[in-house]
């Protein structure tokens, strides 16, 4: 087994996943942590992980680069370094794993894929939903036509976020641009719920079109923390609703129901958290059992934490015993094409005698049933 030298851009948040993978499985896997580049290391929970693993930190990819090579680069940093970064990493000579959104303008992931084809490199993106088995096989089923043509698809996802969510790291979150002006435009829609915005659009292989949307904020952010939207996979109708500024109380995990000629799935429901992924016929037949998939990190059956799958799919390409990556750039540019269209129209601020702050955290009573309307009834909402 060759082994592969890993850099890691970024260690805090989302990175944590990966460092803890290879932390039980990495050496194992082949797979040695050359290098971690992030200016502030030291404040991220798995410092001391990494420390222990006998991992160099670099303030800067400059600095990395100049002593070393990777045959990997993940890069689990805010969005508006995701495009200089990889862009960066490939031209060094690295394939490249890039968290979600795969940047905050079609215009930045262009470029993306531009260094990606003029290097040659592997640009892959992080929705982990496109790289867990159940999930990529019934994909692969519904664009083979086994279930006939699609007719809707529909998901909603509430899920609350405290004041602390939007002040994390270096303040980017619900940002349109950071201070330099490189844009952001982090959301609802375009960071913790744009998996199940972007599997409908991944599952479908389709634009959206048609698009209409409603976007609002209970937060003192620049984005939105609600959406409600609506819009066209070729002749089937889609409906994606989410919001953090609901009470925890409400919180919802995704849930979707997708529609075909021949049957119908249904991941989760109302106050039930998903996990079996199987398509039935109208009258309950099943016509399918893809098993269980996952939205929370759950091991998977050979002990791979499933967030961490992406990583040894790449890995598993890149050493050529695999030839097809799960999310590519153009798969995430489905659900970029939708962001650039959402962020050129500001939200609507909740009036302010509609927002209760408590226990940290600004809600909206009564939105979340106003969204599962919207989503049962296919509708935008009136705020």
């Amino acid at each position: 087994m060759k082994e592969l030298k890993l850099l890691l851009v970024g260690v805090g948040g989302y990175a944590a996943s990966y460092i803890n993978e290879l932390k039980l499985r990495g050496a194992a896997g082949g797979l040695k942590i050359e290098g971690a580049v992030d200016p502030y290391a030291e404040k991220a929970n798995e410092y001391q992980t990494l420390c222990d693993m006998g991992v160099s930190f670099y303030n800067t990819l400059d600095e990395f680069y100049a002593e070393h090579t990777a045959d990997l680069a993940i890069i689990s940093t805010p969005i508006p370094l995701h495009a200089p970064q990889a862009i960066y990493c490939m031209e060094h000579g690295s394939n490249v794993l890039c968290e979600k959104p795969i940047a905050g303008t079609i215009a930045d992931a262009q470029r993306m894929m531009e260094a990606r084809d003029r290097t040659g490199k592997i640009l892959a993106i992080g929705f982990q939903w496109c790289y867990d088995p159940a999930m990529l096989a019934f994909k692969k089923d519904v664009q083979a036509g086994l279930f006939g043509e699609l007719l809707s698809m529909r998901a909603i996802v509430l899920w609350p976020r405290n004041i602390a969510y939007y002040n994390r790291g270096s303040g980017w979150a619900g940002k349109k641009y950071d201070k330099n002006g490189n844009p952001i435009f982090d959301s609802v829609a375009s960071n913790a719920t744009a998996h199940y915005l972007e599997n409908m659009l991944w599952v479908s292989g389709k634009n959206l079109t048609d698009i209409e949307f409603v976007t609002a904020r209970a937060n003192p952010i620049e984005t939105y923390d609600t959406i409600v939207l609506k819009g066209k996979l070729g002749n089937a109708d889609l409906t994606y609703a989410a919001t953090h500024a609901c009470p925890k109380s409400a919180q919802q995990n995704p849930h979707f129901e997708y529609i075909f000629e021949k049957g119908s799935v249904v991941f989760g429901g109302r106050g039930i958290n998903g996990a079996e992924l199987v398509v039935k016929a109208a009258d309950g037949t099943v016509l399918k059992d893809y098993g269980v998939t996952s939205t929370d990190g759950r091991s998977m059956a050979d002990g791979r934490n499933n967030r961490a799958e992406k990583l040894w799919t790449i890995v598993e390409v890149i050493r050529g015993e695999a030839s097809e990556i799960a999310c590519t750039a153009e798969d995430a540019m489905l659900h970029a094409r939708v962001m650039e269209t959402v962020n050129q129209q500001e939200s609507i601020p909740f009036p302010a005698e509609r927002v209760t702050l408590d226990d940290e955290m600004y809600f909206v009573p009564g939105l979340a049933e106003t969204l599962w309307e919207c989503f049962e009834e296919r509708k935008l909402p009136r705020f």
